[in-house]
C-alpha cells in the first residue's frame, strides 16, 4: 500500500495545483466538425455529368474513406472524459457528475475541493486523444491502467485509471509528478 499512498499523494498536491472546470462542448465541436467532414466527402463522391452537346461525363475523385474510429475501453474513455469535461469546460453539473461516477472514491475529497474553479487556458488540451494505453503498477501495489493523452498542440499527459474510475494525471511540466511521468512515458512505445 506504500506505493498507493504515494500516488494518492502526489494526486493530492496535482490537484491542488490544478484547479479546473467541466463540460463537453469539446465533444459536441468534435461530433459537429466530424459529421460536416463526412458530408462533404459524400457531396465530393458524387460523379458530375457534362450537360454539352458530347455527353461526355467526368469521373470522380478518389476521396479518402471516413477514417473508423477505434472502440475506447472504459480506461480510455475516464482518461478523455477528465480532459474534455474536467478540464476543458466550465459545465458545473457536468463536473459534479464526472467526479461522482468517474473518481475514485479517495481521491473525490480532493476534487470536491476545487470549490468549482475553471482551468485557466494553459491547463486546457483542446481535442485530446488517446495515444496508448497500458497495465500500470506503480511500484507493484497498484493495478491500473497509463492511458497516454496528447493533442495536436504537442500537449500530453498520462492519466492513471483503476477499475476504470480516474485517480491522477501526470504532467511533464508539473514538477510534482515529472519524475513519474518520465518513468511511465518510457513504456509507452510511440
Amino acid at each position: 500500500m506504500k506505493g498507493k499512498g504515494f500516488l494518492l499523494g502526489a494526486l493530492a498536491i496535482c490537484l491542488t495545483m490544478v484547479v479546473a472546470g467541466c463540460g463537453d462542448s469539446s465533444k459536441k465541436e468534435a461530433t459537429n466538425a466530424t459529421a460536416k467532414t463526412q458530408a462533404t466527402e459524400k457531396a465530393s463522391a458524387v460523379p458530375v455529368t457534362a450537360t454539352d452537346s458530347s455527353s461526355a461525363t467526368t469521373t470522380p475523385k478518389a476521396t479518402k474513406a471516413p477514417e473508423k474510429k477505434k472502440k475506447l475501453t472504459k480506461d480510455e474513455q475516464v482518461a478523455l472524459d477528465y480532459f474534455n469535461i474536467y478540464i476543458n469546460s466550465s459545465d458545473t453539473e457536468a463536473r459534479a457528475k464526472f467526479v461522482e461516477e468517474q473518481v475514485v472514491d479517495e481521491m473525490k475529497p480532493l476534487f470536491q475541493l476545487s470549490d468549482g474553479s475553471v482551468a485557466d487556458e494553459s491547463e486546457k488540451m483542446p481535442s485530446p486523444e488517446v495515444k496508448g494505453n497500458i497495465r500500470y503498477t506503480g511500484d507493484g501495489t497498484l493495478d491500473g491502467r497509463a492511458i497516454l493523452i496528447s493533442n495536436s498542440e504537442g500537449k500530453e499527459a498520462i492519466v492513471i485509471t483503476s477499475d476504470g474510475k480516474y485517480m491522477i494525471t501526470l504532467f511533464p511540466d508539473v514538477e510534482m509528478t515529472k519524475e513519474t511521468y518520465d518513468l511511465a512515458r518510457k513504456q509507452f512505445k510511440s
